[in-house]
């Protein structure tokens, strides 16, 4: 896994600094992870470059396609307390997403949002 990690790091940097099919590069990596791999090649990065991962790719892509990687780089829990709040603000609360997220997990998982 830790070759995994670091591979897919390095593959990352790589497409972020040539022009052109940065995003093909980056969605064919990261979509084919879970959340657990993404978080190790985040890790990896972060040992290999001395940067976030994350804030690389928010610098180096484009609209909404930027926000899609940006949740997909999220820990579960963060993700879900992210979503939560979001549709908590403001007047127009969004029911349906409180109840999807709340009632599809365990209390376990509902604990680790709210530490989140």
């Amino acid at each position: 896994m830790k070759y995994i990690g670091i591979s897919n790091a390095r593959k990352l940097r790589e497409a972020m600094t040539r022009l052109g099919s940065s995003e093909i590069i980056v969605m064919d990596i990261l979509a084919n992870r879970t959340n657990l791999q993404r978080q190790k090649i985040a890790e990896e990065y972060k040992t290999l470059y001395g940067m976030d991962l994350s804030i690389d790719l928010t610098f180096k892509l484009i609209s909404n396609f930027k926000y899609l990687i940006t949740a997909m780089m999220m820990p579960l829990p963060q993700y879900y307390a992210k979503e939560l709040h979001d549709s908590m603000r403001g007047s127009a609360i969004d029911d349906r997403l409180i109840i999807e997220v709340l009632c599809t997990l365990s209390n376990d998982e509902i604990k680790m949002i709210k530490q989140a």
